[in-house]
């Protein structure tokens, strides 16, 4: 989602996919996810951008406030 956070600064960065969309894989298993888990996210330039769970939040679609950039 381009008008959230950059990966790789300070942010909020927000991915959006249908879960399972790739080749069953994708998202397949991210409710699985807790803090102190780690992942990577690897972007079309082969950036790679490595990430830790701190905190696990099930919003409501209307919720859109866990987009939100922090202040300075």
């Amino acid at each position: 989602m381009p008008e959230t956070g950059k990966f790789g600064v300070i942010g909020n960065a927000a991915l959006a996919s249908h879960k399972g969309y790739y080749k069953g894989r994708l998202f397949s298993r991210i409710n699985e996810l807790k803090p102190g888990d780690t992942f990577t996210v690897k972007m079309k330039d082969d950036e790679i951008y490595d990430y830790k769970v701190f905190e696990k939040k099930i919003v409501e679609p209307t919720e859109v406030s866990v987009l939100d950039q922090p202040k300075d």
